[in-house]
Parts: C-alpha cells; structure tokens; sequence
C-alpha cells in the first residue's frame, strides 16, 4: 500500500527534478561568502529553502480577498464570462 495521506501522496515529496541556475562572478562571490560566513552546509538545501520561501511568501501576498480593489486571477467580468 501507498504511504498517502488526505493531502500528499509521499511518491510526490521525493526530489526527483532538476533546475540548473548560472550566476555571475561578483553573484558567485557573494553567495560564497554568505556560506562561509553562516557555515552553510548544505548549500542545494538552502538555496532550494530560498527560492521556495521567496515564492509562497509572494503567493501569500498575492492571496485574493473579499474586497479586491481590482480584477485578479480568480475575478471575472461579465465580459470575460460571456454572460
């Protein structure tokens, strides 16, 4: 049987995808230096930790509420629908 729970199946945490990230001389520098500075052990985990916080954290600000000033994503006109 499946280790699943209600809302993730285990098969899907396991890290199976690559994204392959360039960065420039004064970039490579800089994130050396933080490594050393903060005694980064695993450099692949804090940059995976990084760039997923910097997303939700956007998804977070991003959230539609009740009183929406403008149309979003998950708004539509009448125009839009057809109706």
């Amino acid at each position: 049987m499946k280790n699943k729970t209600w809302f993730y199946d285990a098969e899907d945490l396991k890290r199976t995808r690559k994204k392959a990230l360039r960065f420039n001389n004064l970039e490579m520098k800089a994130l050396n230096y933080y490594f050393e500075k903060y005694h980064v052990r695993n450099q692949s985990r804090f940059m995976r930790e990084t760039i997923m916080r910097s997303i939700l954290a956007k998804f977070d600000e991003d959230y539609p509420t009740l009183f929406d000033a403008r149309p979003n994503l998950f708004t539509q006109t009448e125009k839009q629908t057809g109706e």
